[in-house]
């Protein structure tokens, strides 16, 4: 069966975010929420939007503050511990980083080159051109200027599942990152995907994560197809593919080169 897989370095990247290490412990990078927790500015790592080292140096940097030992703890209290200091990665972020790793690995510029910011302030966009990470959001990514909507039968490794709009209330956006796909006959049949998010029913145990799309029929939408994420298949319990059911916009999108 033919695949389609994102480069090793991209790989290398998610397999890091869902691997970080703080202590004796390797955890997946805990769900960065910024709308929630209602920060703007500072350092990239504070505000969900740093790399794997970054993040690990951080926790270090924090649990030396507060003097704790990370050597002593067991791994769920490293996960409490992590998740109490409110140190992540939100889903555009963590799409931003492993993404610009796959530009880099096919020779293509940076995306801190190719990414446009839909601001009009001239100030705040000459700001986002020097902290592109940390200006990257769902609804930049989703702009026509930086991504081409894909129809789901040409879909490829490297593409963005972006949900606008979606929730109880609508006022939430995301994006999830297709890591694989294999074809039967050129045709997708199965979508291999990881994003960073929190469902509900997580406790402590949310941030990176993989989950599945299997292609029914192509000529269907993407929520009408059957999406698998910790063992739960349908909606509420799924609630990723609840977040798909609910937005007013669903796009797979491709990066501009």
């Amino acid at each position: 069966m033919k695949k389609s897989t994102l480069s090793l370095p991209a790989q290398q990247l998610i397999t890091k975010y869902l691997n970080i290490s703080v202590g004796q412990h390797t955890i997946a990078t805990p769900y960065f929420n910024n709308k929630k927790m209602k920060v703007r500015g500072g350092l990239r790592v504070n505000i969900g939007k740093g790399d794997p080292q970054e993040i690990e140096d951080e926790i270090i940097l924090m649990a030396l503050r507060k003097k704790t030992d990370l050597s002593l703890l067991s791994k769920k209290e490293v996960i409490t511990f992590v998740t109490n200091l409110n140190i992540g990665i939100e889903c555009s972020g963590f799409v931003y980083h492993v993404m610009n790793e796959e530009m880099k690995a096919h020779k293509r510029p940076p995306l801190k080159k190719t990414m446009h910011y839909p601001i009009k302030n001239p100030i705040r966009r000459l700001i986002a051109s020097f902290r592109p990470a940390e200006n990257t959001n769902v609804a930049t990514l989703n702009h026509d200027k930086n991504t081409k909507e894909i129809a789901l039968k040409n879909v490829q490794a490297g593409d963005l599942i972006l949900l606008m709009h979606t929730g109880k209330n609508h006022d939430l956006n995301h994006v999830l990152l297709i890591e694989s796909v294999e074809y039967h006959k050129n045709i997708p049949k199965k979508i291999y995907y990881v994003h960073s998010l929190q469902w509900s029913t997580d406790g402590i145990h949310h941030g990176v994560r993989r989950g599945t799309i299997d292609i029914k029929n192509i000529k269907d939408p993407l929520e009408k197809q059957d999406w698998t994420e910790r063992e739960k298949t349908t909606s509420p319990d799924n609630e990723t593919l609840w977040r798909v059911e609910t937005a007013k916009s669903v796009k797979i999108g491709r990066l501009n080169k």
